[in-house]
């Protein structure tokens, strides 16, 4: 009658050392995994250097947008004193030196287009200039351009506003795809930061019931010694045991604790209240297929924008090259009206045409070869950008084919480590009843011990790993599969 008390009272103190459940006090912060989800989003700081990386993105991409409009600009002189000696050529080709003393002022106002077709700069203007002269006899003077339109066109250079119209809205989809991919990042970290906490709390739970339980059998042993029963070598056995499992319990209490401060520390939790974790003990049972995740990995994942926009920079650099370092020729021309006089009334009566035109030209003659050498390492380097991003997307249809893989297998690796944790956990209880009755030895009590511990560990293991896929592929998909929607953000917001 001893003995079958005393195996209910250690098959007690596993069943509720194991799987009790802690009565909350009001003092513990409570998670389960998806508020801790939740409230990694709102709190961590990746999300806030996310946040931020995008909003740079969006102001690059806002002026780029603005580089469109035309734009209003004031600028001017105010003001310019020379007073100096300076050669001035005379009629006859001679050159006079001659003292210059005046104050200059100018002041423009212009409205400004660019030419997307073109590459062209288109300009209207309207100017006046006053000239205070202290050694001629006339010192005052104001010249006036109350309109005037001007272009300016690079005839045969890079048409660079074409360039940005295809490679900046790839860069800000780029970054939309980013802050989305970065998000999902963070939900692989505080999974992994939540079940760090629970195997951390599930390795203490087990190393304090090890530890009752060691001391009961060692009590027992030597009870059983005194009788004659076992020899003294099994109660060193368990004496041994004993001191294991006090090390374990010390070693399980600093792990606890680093793993509380990780968890505190991703989420900016400053006090030092209890952690209590809801673990989610079951998975939705789920099958992806390849090529589902591999079409919307395609079709949003960043990198697939990014393989993009590498290619377009290479080709924009090459033809940089191949237009910049040969002939190259400016054109600029401008037709409006000015008037000069006196006083500021009379330099806008009468007002007079002017027009003007150029065009200014560069050739190499001789490089020695700078010229072929730039547009051939532009070719190299467009090649070898080719080359890369057929290599990557191979090796990114390869990830997405084994992470599909591994995701698939773990509703079964779940349904097996959920049936051996319960099994250890009976052969265990098991083991004990016949080692108390003298049926099995210490190694065997010890064998049935350690797999207890290790099928716990691995259900434990299999519930993250499980997630921990699940996420990932969200990841690199941008997809969500159990609500069967892209995932997205709300832009707005973040850029209010």
């Amino acid at each position: 009658m001893r003995r079958v008390t005393i195996t209910l009272a250690i098959a007690v103190l596993c069943v509720k050392g194991l799987y009790g459940q802690k009565e909350e006090n009001g003092n513990s912060h409570v998670y389960d995994l998806e508020n801790y989800i939740n409230a990694a989003l709102e709190l961590s700081n990746d999300v806030k250097n996310a946040k931020s990386s995008f909003l740079s993105s969006y102001w690059d991409y806002r002026s780029f947008k603005a580089s469109f409009l035309p734009s209003l600009n004031l600028s001017g002189t105010i003001p310019k004193y020379v007073n100096t000696i300076s050669p001035v050529q005379q009629n006859d080709g001679s050159v006079k030196y001659t003292p210059q003393n005046y104050f200059n002022e100018t002041m423009t106002l212009s409205i400004n287009q660019k030419v997307g077709l073109t590459g062209g700069n288109f300009s209207i203007e309207s100017n006046l200039e006053r000239n205070d002269d202290f050694e001629a006899l006339v010192q005052k003077t104001y010249k006036a351009q109350p309109i005037g339109i001007t272009y300016q066109q690079n005839l045969f250079g890079v048409n660079w506003l074409k360039w940005q119209r295809r490679i900046d809205p790839l860069k800000y989809e780029e970054a939309k795809r980013n802050y989305l991919y970065k998000r999902e990042t963070v939900i692989l970290s505080a999974i992994s930061k939540f079940f760090d906490l629970v195997i951390a709390q599930q390795d203490l739970r087990i190393a304090k019931v090890n530890l009752r339980n060691a001391d009961t059998l060692y009590k027992i042993s030597k009870g059983r010694f005194k009788l004659g029963s076992i020899s003294e070598s099994d109660v060193m056995q368990m004496e041994l045991s004993k001191l294991n499992a006090e090390s374990a319990y010390s070693q399980r209490l600093v792990d606890l604790e680093d793993a509380q401060n990780k968890f505190r520390s991703f989420l900016g939790i400053s006090d030092k209240r209890e952690l209590a974790l809801v673990v989610p003990t079951k998975v939705p049972e789920m099958v992806l297929s390849y090529e589902k995740v591999l079409e919307h990995a395609r079709k949003n994942n960043p990198d697939i924008v990014s393989f993009n926009r590498q290619l377009l920079e290479a080709e924009r650099w090459l033809e940089e090259n191949r237009r910049e370092t040969g002939f190259t020729a400016n054109l600029r021309a401008s037709i409006g009206f000015n008037q000069n006089s006196i006083d500021l009334q009379g330099a806008y009566a009468n007002v007079k045409p002017s027009q003007t035109a150029q065009v200014t030209i560069s050739m190499p003659i001789i490089d020695w070869g700078q010229r072929r050498g730039k547009i051939k390492m532009a070719q190299s380097n467009l090649d070898l950008v080719k080359g890369k991003t057929e290599q990557s997307q191979i090796e990114f249809d390869q990830n997405i084919f084994v992470k599909v893989m591994r995701f698939n297998m773990m509703g079964q690796k779940y349904r097996i480590a959920a049936k051996s944790d319960t099994i250890a956990q009976i052969r265990y209880k098991v083991s004990m009843d016949r080692f108390i009755a003298g049926k099995i030895s210490v190694l065997d009590l010890n064998t049935a011990l350690s797999e207890k511990d290790n099928a716990n560990s691995n259900f434990v293991n299999t519930l993250e790993n499980f997630w921990w896929y699940y996420y990932d592929l969200r990841r690199v998909s941008l997809y969500d599969f159990e609500k069967g929607r892209e995932l997205e953000a709300d832009y707005e917001s973040l850029i209010r």
